[in-house]
């Protein structure tokens, strides 16, 4: 009979409790994200997807810029509370928050006021129709970006259960709307599936937290 050397079963049990959550909260979050160019392709046409894709991109650079800027916090986080210093994790949320907040709103200002002429001198005139759907995939990243540290202080002290179950109500809610509004409006009714899910839920259920 084969035995995994050196296998101990607790510490294999600690390590996946945690991070098949992790791991299936990014498969969420993947599905939230993706799961518009699905509908898009099955209600409105193949062609809208590539004019939706110009809309996404816009709200991914931001996606980018966010995790960029709070990943690196969570390393620091777990840290702390390896070293059970739960006042500098508390200052750490309320400093890091706040100059996330201060850094990003201006430039997702920015990019929601000015999608008209960036997305005209990107793609041309014929992708005129992907505008409205990036300002409203935008404008969801004005809350989100004041959760990002939150997220990250949660998980790197182990809390990943509750973001799942979040990221699953999302997932349903964004797929929900976007079926039903995509009939409506085509590809700016996907565009607020997603946004008013994360506004209505995500924000306020991971805030809670």
């Amino acid at each position: 009979r084969l035995r995994f050397p050196y296998f101990h079963q607790q510490t294999f049990k600690k390590i996946f409790s945690f991070s098949i959550y992790v791991f299936l909260a990014g498969i969420a979050g993947i599905i939230i994200f993706s799961i518009d160019d699905l509908v898009i392709g099955a209600f409105v046409s193949v062609a809208a997807i590539a004019i939706y894709k110009v809309s996404y991109a816009m709200q991914d650079v931001i996606r980018s810029i966010n995790g960029m800027m709070g990943s690196p916090l969570m390393t620091l986080c777990a840290e702390m509370e390896g070293a059970s210093e739960y006042e500098k994790q508390r200052q750490l949320l309320l400093k890091g928050t706040r100059y996330m907040t201060l850094l990003a709103l201006p430039i997702i200002a920015i990019a929601i006021v000015f999608s008209e002429p960036f997305i005209l001198n990107w793609v041309g005139e014929g992708f005129r129709e992907a505008i409205l759907p990036a300002q409203v995939l935008l404008f969801f990243w004005l809350f989100n970006v004041t959760l990002e540290v939150g997220t990250d202080s949660l998980i790197a002290k182990g809390i990943v259960r509750p973001i799942l179950w979040i990221l699953i109500v999302v997932a349903a809610c964004n797929l929900t709307l976007s079926l039903i509004l995509v009939r409506f409006c085509g590809i700016l009714g996907v565009a607020l599936g997603t946004t008013i899910s994360m506004v209505l839920i995500n924000f306020p259920m991971t805030f809670s937290l």
